[in-house]
Parts: structure tokens; C-alpha cells; sequence
């Protein structure tokens, strides 16, 4: 039969030589919450690479001091006893990884399955947020390939450079498939090749319809393309601009699939 063992909730391990976590926040946290909390930890240890089985050798021994001696014998609070720390663990560097927040480290400096953070993952680490990474991951999605500078722009932190370019290429390919010259641009070139009854590129059997889509296209052009065209338009969420550049994924793809259907 276990001991139960009176603990404060405060009772703490350590992560990485450098963060202590209460035990019961850390059965609480999403793999996000623990992979940044593992990041942050990994930033300030003097030791650069870890791997799972090390960090939960230090973490238990961070506890010995803390545990109980009962009749004898060392007893583990109860709350650690029902943690499975190799779990947590595991969703945090997996989600490190996907994120590219970690990297495997060199052969030189480390051994098979240490990581170390990686130049993203030492920035997330010091500024608390994990934003551009997350975006980043985003965008990881099969978008089309006249996106592909766009993606690297935002990659790059060039968020407002980013959704220029990829806005701009909805006006590239729209003024290609309407077979319109180079004087056509902005929301009328948008206006006139979507219009719902004479537009080259409109489809659909429902005029409300076609309104709606040729709304879509001018307003996506004259929010997001036209502003950056005439002054510098900073974006401050990552997440905003990566939703802007899935937005030009979309109208991409609507584009060719209208002009498909008209021939």
C-alpha cells in the first residue's frame, strides 16, 4: 500500500539546470507550454546539448533533497509519483523539433540523441513567445508556388515584405489568367476581371455569388496589397501575416480554377 505523503503544492524539480517547475503545473501543461518552458530552460544551462533520459536523470535528482524519509526508506512525493516525466518530456521535444526550435546536436560537441536549441529556438527562448515559430509552422502547408518568396520572407521576420509579395502575386497571376495588360492593377483590375456578368474570370450560378467573390478579391488587394504599395504597413503578429499569405494561397487557387471553368 503507498504512502501518502502531505506535499506543498510549491513542491518543485528542476529543468535543465535552469528553471524550476512546481511538480502539479507541470502534469498540467500542453506540449506547447512544456516545450517552451524546456526551451527557456535549455537558453540559461551552461550545458548546451540535452536529451530526454538526461533531463530526467537531473529533474530526479533535483528531487532528492526534497524527498521524505519514512520508516527508513526515501519516499517521492505523491504528486511526482503519478507524473510521467518521460511523457512530458517526449511532447515537448517533439514539439520543439516540428517547430525547428530544436536541432540534433553536432558530433563534435554531443552524443546520438542530444539536442540542442537552434538560432529560433534560443530567440523564442529569451523573448518568452514561441509567435514566429508557430506562424512558421504554418506556412509549412502545401501553399502554391509562386508563394515560395513569400514564405521565405516570413521566415526570415520580414512579415510586411512577406504579405506584399504574396498579395502581389494574386495580381500577377489574375492579370496573366484575364489576359489583361500590364496597365491593369489594384481593385479594378480586380473588379473587372470578377465581374459577375461580364468578368473573364467570373464563375458561379448565383449572381450574389459572384458579387461575394469579386468582393473578396478587390478587398484583398486594397487591405492588404495597395497600403504596403504606398507606405511601410508593419505587422506585429506573425500570425496575422501567416493568415494573410493563406489567404493568398486561397485566391491563387480560386483564380485558376474560375479560369478553367470559362474556357
Amino acid at each position: 500500500m503507498p504512502v501518502k505523503v502531505q506535499e506543498s503544492d510549491q513542491m518543485t524539480l528542476t529543468i535543465a539546470q535552469g528553471v524550476d517547475v512546481s511538480i502539479r503545473t507541470l502534469a498540467q501543461m500542453s506540449a506547447s507550454e512544456a516545450g517552451m518552458l524546456l526551451a527557456q530552460s535549455m537558453a540559461v544551462s551552461p550545458r548546451p546539448e540535452w536529451s530526454i533520459p538526461d533531463l530526467r536523470a537531473h529533474a530526479e535528482a533535483s528531487l532528492s533533497d526534497k524527498a521524505l524519509r519514512i520508516n527508513g526508506r526515501t519516499v517521492m512525493p505523491l504528486s511526482y509519483v503519478d507524473l510521467d516525466l518521460s511523457q512530458i518530456l517526449a511532447d515537448a521535444f517533439g514539439w520543439l523539433i516540428s517547430r525547428g526550435l530544436v536541432g540534433p546536436a553536432s558530433q563534435q560537441s554531443g552524443s546520438a540523441g542530444e539536442y540542442r536549441l537552434t538560432s529560433a529556438g534560443r530567440a523564442a527562448a529569451e523573448s518568452g513567445s514561441a509567435g514566429h515559430a508557430e506562424a512558421t509552422y504554418r506556412l509549412h502547408a502545401d501553399l502554391h508556388a509562386a508563394l515560395g518568396e513569400a514564405r521565405l520572407l516570413f521566415e526570415r521576420g520580414s512579415y510586411q515584405t512577406a504579405v506584399f509579395a504574396a498579395t502581389h502575386q494574386i495580381e500577377v497571376r489574375v492579370r496573366e489568367l484575364a489576359k489583361l495588360g500590364p496597365e491593369s492593377y489594384g481593385t479594378q483590375m480586380m473588379r473587372d476581371a470578377f465581374h459577375p456578368e461580364k468578368g473573364v474570370l467570373s464563375t458561379g450560378d448565383v449572381a450574389a455569388e459572384r458579387q461575394a467573390i469579386q468582393a473578396l478579391f478587390a478587398g484583398t488587394i486594397g487591405a492588404f496589397k495597395n497600403p504596403a504599395s504606398h507606405r511601410i504597413v508593419r505587422f506585429e503578429d506573425p500570425t496575422e501575416a501567416a493568415d494573410i499569405i493563406h489567404l493568398a494561397d486561397l485566391l491563387l487557387r480560386i483564380s485558376e480554377r474560375s479560369a478553367t471553368l470559362r474556357v
